[in-house]
């Protein structure tokens, strides 16, 4: 069974592209644009095997959704526009894998996303 790859970016041109992305690269995906859309996805029972979530444009509250995702096992990793100390800081103590800043090339973003997978 392929694996499902949980896209969430306020941009809805982002998560199009990204979503794209890894269906080409035989991913399946679930994707959300809004803090709604993200939590009905987290509400399912296996919500996916790895979530990327691009903060940008989410208010603070998108850090407890990541909490949940954490509880729930499910390994995740943030991008966003800039380095921040801050914004590692909270990540990674809400359980990201990984921060990483954009731009990602298409080899950066499939490296990690098959290091989380341990594919």
């Amino acid at each position: 069974m392929k694996e499902t790859i949980m896209v969430v970016a306020h941009n809805p041109k982002n998560v199009e592209l990204l979503s794209q992305f890894f269906e080409k690269q035989d991913y399946r995906t679930s994707t959300a644009s809004s803090l709604s859309e993200f939590d009905d996805l987290v509400k399912e029972e296996t919500p996916a095997n790895l979530a990327l979530i691009d903060i940008t444009g989410f208010d603070k509250s998108i850090w407890d959704r990541c909490e949940i995702l954490r509880k729930k096992r499910v390994p995740f990793f943030i991008i966003f526009p800039k380095a921040s100390d801050k914004v590692k800081d909270e990540g990674l103590s809400r359980g990201a894998k990984d921060v990483v800043v954009k731009p990602l090339s298409k080899d950066q973003l499939l490296k990690i996303v098959k290091l989380i997978l341990g594919s």
